[in-house]
Protein backbone atom coordinates (compact mmCIF):
# COMPACT_ATOMS: atom_id res chain seq x y z
CA UNK A 1 0.00 0.00 0.00
CA UNK A 2 1.03 3.53 -0.74
CA UNK A 3 0.05 4.96 2.55
CA UNK A 4 0.89 3.31 5.71
CA UNK A 5 -0.34 4.63 9.16
CA UNK A 6 3.36 5.00 11.37
CA UNK A 7 5.48 4.27 8.91
CA UNK A 8 7.60 7.56 9.99
CA UNK A 9 7.40 5.93 13.80
CA UNK A 10 10.49 7.12 14.93
CA UNK A 11 11.79 9.22 12.20
CA UNK A 12 13.43 12.30 13.18
CA UNK A 13 11.53 15.16 11.90
CA UNK A 14 14.36 17.71 12.24
CA UNK A 15 16.70 15.34 10.43
CA UNK A 16 14.18 15.11 6.97
CA UNK A 17 16.66 14.71 4.17
CA UNK A 18 15.68 16.18 0.53
CA UNK A 19 12.74 14.77 -0.58
CA UNK A 20 11.47 13.61 2.20
CA UNK A 21 7.81 14.06 3.41
CA UNK A 22 6.17 13.41 6.83
CA UNK A 23 2.11 13.71 6.80
CA UNK A 24 2.41 13.74 10.93
CA UNK A 25 -0.90 14.29 11.83
CA UNK A 26 -4.31 16.07 11.94
CA UNK A 27 -5.88 18.82 14.05
CA UNK A 28 -9.72 19.20 15.00
CA UNK A 29 -11.08 22.70 13.66
CA UNK A 30 -14.06 24.64 14.88
CA UNK A 31 -15.73 22.84 11.86
CA UNK A 32 -16.23 18.77 12.22
CA UNK A 33 -15.81 18.14 8.51
CA UNK A 34 -12.76 20.18 8.33
CA UNK A 35 -9.00 19.32 9.79
CA UNK A 36 -6.05 20.88 9.82
CA UNK A 37 -3.24 18.65 8.34
CA UNK A 38 0.45 18.84 9.57
CA UNK A 39 3.41 18.22 6.50
CA UNK A 40 7.26 18.32 7.15
CA UNK A 41 9.23 18.10 4.22
CA UNK A 42 13.21 18.30 4.92
CA UNK A 43 16.02 19.46 2.33
CA UNK A 44 14.02 23.04 1.09
CA UNK A 45 16.86 24.69 -0.23
CA UNK A 46 16.74 28.68 -0.53
CA UNK A 47 18.03 29.33 -4.17
CA UNK A 48 18.52 32.95 -3.48
CA UNK A 49 20.86 32.17 -0.49
CA UNK A 50 24.02 32.66 -2.81
CA UNK A 51 22.79 35.44 -4.02
CA UNK A 52 22.16 36.89 -0.82
CA UNK A 53 25.58 37.08 0.48
CA UNK A 54 27.01 40.02 2.93
CA UNK A 55 28.75 41.77 -0.60
CA UNK A 56 27.85 40.72 -3.95
CA UNK A 57 29.91 38.47 -5.76
CA UNK A 58 30.63 36.43 -2.23
CA UNK A 59 29.76 33.09 -1.82
CA UNK A 60 29.11 30.56 1.56
CA UNK A 61 32.28 28.37 0.55
CA UNK A 62 31.11 25.43 3.04
CA UNK A 63 29.20 24.03 0.73
CA UNK A 64 31.71 23.54 -1.88
CA UNK A 65 34.21 22.83 1.00
CA UNK A 66 32.62 19.76 2.00
CA UNK A 67 30.34 18.72 -0.30
CA UNK A 68 29.87 14.88 -0.93
CA UNK A 69 31.58 14.32 2.44
CA UNK A 70 29.35 11.54 4.73
CA UNK A 71 28.97 14.07 7.80
CA UNK A 72 27.90 16.86 5.92
CA UNK A 73 24.62 18.04 4.37
CA UNK A 74 23.77 21.76 2.44
CA UNK A 75 19.76 20.22 1.90
CA UNK A 76 18.25 23.30 3.76
CA UNK A 77 15.98 23.14 6.36
CA UNK A 78 13.03 21.60 7.47
CA UNK A 79 9.76 22.89 6.33
CA UNK A 80 6.45 22.59 8.55
CA UNK A 81 3.12 23.19 6.53
CA UNK A 82 -0.55 22.79 7.95
CA UNK A 83 -3.48 22.92 5.34
CA UNK A 84 -7.30 22.80 6.00
CA UNK A 85 -8.69 19.61 3.90
CA UNK A 86 -11.94 18.22 4.52
CA UNK A 87 -12.40 14.85 6.39
CA UNK A 88 -14.05 13.06 3.28
CA UNK A 89 -11.94 14.07 1.13
CA UNK A 90 -8.37 13.18 2.83
CA UNK A 91 -9.92 9.76 3.80
CA UNK A 92 -10.66 9.55 -0.18
CA UNK A 93 -6.71 10.74 -1.46
CA UNK A 94 -4.68 8.81 1.02
CA UNK A 95 -7.01 5.37 0.46
CA UNK A 96 -6.16 3.53 3.57
CA UNK A 97 -8.47 1.16 4.57
CA UNK A 98 -8.36 1.30 8.31
CA UNK A 99 -8.46 5.16 8.50
CA UNK A 100 -11.55 6.64 10.35
CA UNK A 101 -10.50 9.87 11.44
CA UNK A 102 -14.28 10.78 12.73
CA UNK A 103 -13.73 7.33 14.92
CA UNK A 104 -9.80 8.05 15.53
CA UNK A 105 -8.01 8.12 18.84
CA UNK A 106 -8.22 11.77 19.29
CA UNK A 107 -5.28 13.33 21.92
CA UNK A 108 -5.06 16.86 23.52
CA UNK A 109 -2.12 18.53 23.24
CA UNK A 110 -1.41 22.18 24.24
CA UNK A 111 -0.20 24.68 21.71
CA UNK A 112 2.45 27.56 22.03
CA UNK A 113 -0.08 29.89 22.76
CA UNK A 114 -1.60 27.59 25.41
CA UNK A 115 -4.88 26.70 23.75
CA UNK A 116 -5.95 23.28 23.91
CA UNK A 117 -6.75 21.26 20.67
CA UNK A 118 -6.85 17.68 19.71
CA UNK A 119 -5.20 15.83 17.14
CA UNK A 120 -5.17 12.01 15.41
CA UNK A 121 -1.42 10.76 14.71
CA UNK A 122 -0.61 9.76 11.39
CA UNK A 123 2.80 9.72 10.80
CA UNK A 124 2.65 8.94 7.40
CA UNK A 125 6.20 8.80 5.47
CA UNK A 126 6.09 10.30 1.82
CA UNK A 127 2.14 10.33 1.58
CA UNK A 128 1.24 9.81 -1.65
CA UNK A 129 -2.54 11.13 -2.85
CA UNK A 130 -4.43 7.85 -4.91
CA UNK A 131 -7.54 9.96 -5.30
CA UNK A 132 -8.23 13.81 -6.69
CA UNK A 133 -12.13 14.18 -5.52
CA UNK A 134 -11.78 17.72 -7.84
CA UNK A 135 -11.63 15.22 -10.57
CA UNK A 136 -12.88 12.24 -9.29
CA UNK A 137 -10.32 10.21 -10.43
CA UNK A 138 -7.53 8.32 -9.37
CA UNK A 139 -4.33 9.41 -9.52
CA UNK A 140 -0.85 9.11 -7.79
CA UNK A 141 0.79 12.15 -6.83
CA UNK A 142 2.75 13.25 -3.95
CA UNK A 143 1.92 15.61 -1.05
CA UNK A 144 4.41 18.27 -0.81
CA UNK A 145 5.80 21.89 0.82
CA UNK A 146 5.74 24.50 -1.38
CA UNK A 147 7.10 27.86 -0.17
CA UNK A 148 6.23 31.37 -1.35
CA UNK A 149 7.81 34.52 0.09
CA UNK A 150 6.54 38.19 -0.26
CA UNK A 151 6.14 41.69 1.03
CA UNK A 152 2.85 41.99 0.74
CA UNK A 153 0.53 40.95 3.99
CA UNK A 154 -2.39 38.39 2.61
CA UNK A 155 -6.18 39.21 3.93
CA UNK A 156 -5.37 36.03 6.87
CA UNK A 157 -2.29 37.85 8.59
CA UNK A 158 -4.95 40.66 8.99
CA UNK A 159 -7.99 38.14 10.20
CA UNK A 160 -5.49 37.43 12.44
CA UNK A 161 -5.13 40.62 14.17
CA UNK A 162 -8.04 40.97 14.27
CA UNK A 163 -8.82 37.76 15.87
CA UNK A 164 -6.30 38.92 18.18
CA UNK A 165 -8.76 42.22 19.17
CA UNK A 166 -6.40 44.72 17.06
CA UNK A 167 -7.88 46.75 14.59
CA UNK A 168 -5.65 49.86 14.41
CA UNK A 169 -3.85 48.99 11.28
CA UNK A 170 -0.65 50.13 12.03
CA UNK A 171 -1.16 48.19 14.99
CA UNK A 172 -2.28 45.13 13.11
CA UNK A 173 1.26 45.63 10.90
CA UNK A 174 3.45 45.81 14.02
CA UNK A 175 1.62 42.88 15.25
CA UNK A 176 1.42 41.07 12.05
CA UNK A 177 5.54 41.53 11.73
CA UNK A 178 6.86 40.80 14.76
CA UNK A 179 4.50 37.75 14.88
CA UNK A 180 4.83 36.36 10.74
CA UNK A 181 7.90 38.26 9.21
CA UNK A 182 11.05 35.76 8.22
CA UNK A 183 13.90 36.90 10.28
CA UNK A 184 17.50 35.54 10.52
CA UNK A 185 17.22 32.76 12.54
CA UNK A 186 15.33 32.56 15.88
CA UNK A 187 15.04 35.90 17.24
CA UNK A 188 17.45 37.65 14.60
CA UNK A 189 17.00 40.63 12.63
CA UNK A 190 13.98 41.05 10.25
CA UNK A 191 14.20 40.26 6.73
CA UNK A 192 13.38 42.80 4.21
CA UNK A 193 13.65 42.60 0.19
CA UNK A 194 14.06 46.16 -1.43
CA UNK A 195 13.48 47.32 2.15
CA UNK A 196 9.95 45.86 2.65
CA UNK A 197 9.52 43.53 5.25
CA UNK A 198 9.48 39.50 3.81
CA UNK A 199 6.84 37.14 4.88
CA UNK A 200 6.79 33.39 4.07
CA UNK A 201 3.59 31.50 3.37
CA UNK A 202 3.70 27.30 3.31
CA UNK A 203 1.37 25.24 1.63
CA UNK A 204 0.57 22.11 0.79
CA UNK A 205 0.51 21.18 -3.02
CA UNK A 206 0.95 18.02 -5.29
CA UNK A 207 3.24 16.99 -7.55
CA UNK A 208 3.96 13.98 -9.76
CA UNK A 209 6.39 11.16 -8.16
CA UNK A 210 8.88 11.94 -11.18
CA UNK A 211 9.37 15.51 -9.32
CA UNK A 212 12.24 16.16 -7.47
CA UNK A 213 12.43 19.74 -6.66
CA UNK A 214 9.03 22.17 -6.65
CA UNK A 215 9.12 25.54 -7.69
CA UNK A 216 9.40 28.01 -5.05
CA UNK A 217 9.10 31.64 -4.45
CA UNK A 218 12.36 32.82 -2.86
CA UNK A 219 13.05 36.79 -2.91
CA UNK A 220 16.60 37.86 -2.49
CA UNK A 221 17.15 39.17 1.34
CA UNK A 222 18.50 42.76 1.88
CA UNK A 223 22.48 42.69 2.69
CA UNK A 224 22.38 42.94 6.59
CA UNK A 225 24.81 45.75 8.20
CA UNK A 226 28.19 44.44 9.35
CA UNK A 227 28.92 44.31 12.37
CA UNK A 228 32.84 45.71 13.04
CA UNK A 229 35.02 45.17 15.57
CA UNK A 230 36.77 47.94 16.92
CA UNK A 231 39.33 48.08 20.02
CA UNK A 232 39.03 51.07 22.32
CA UNK A 233 42.01 52.42 22.81
CA UNK A 234 41.90 53.43 26.14
CA UNK A 235 40.93 50.16 27.64
CA UNK A 236 42.06 47.69 24.67
CA UNK A 237 38.48 45.85 24.63
CA UNK A 238 36.79 45.14 21.81
CA UNK A 239 33.62 47.35 20.44
CA UNK A 240 31.05 46.33 18.45
CA UNK A 241 29.72 49.12 16.16
CA UNK A 242 26.37 48.54 14.41
CA UNK A 243 24.84 50.36 11.38
CA UNK A 244 22.87 53.45 12.05
CA UNK A 245 20.14 50.90 9.69
CA UNK A 246 20.17 48.51 12.38
CA UNK A 247 19.18 50.95 15.19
Amino acid sequence: MANQLNSAQGVDLKALKTGQVVLTRVIRTSNPEIVSLELYEGGIVNTTRGASASAEGQYDGLGMMMSGYKGFTNSGSVTLAWQNITVNNLELMLGVDELDIDNGIWQEFRTKAGKTKEMLELNILNPVAVYNPQLNEECNIRFRAVIVEKTAISKDKFKWAEDQGIFDEDEQINAITEKFAKTAGNDGDVITHNGDVVFRDVKVSFCDLAVETMNHTFLKSDPIAPVNDTVDVETGEIVQEYSEELA
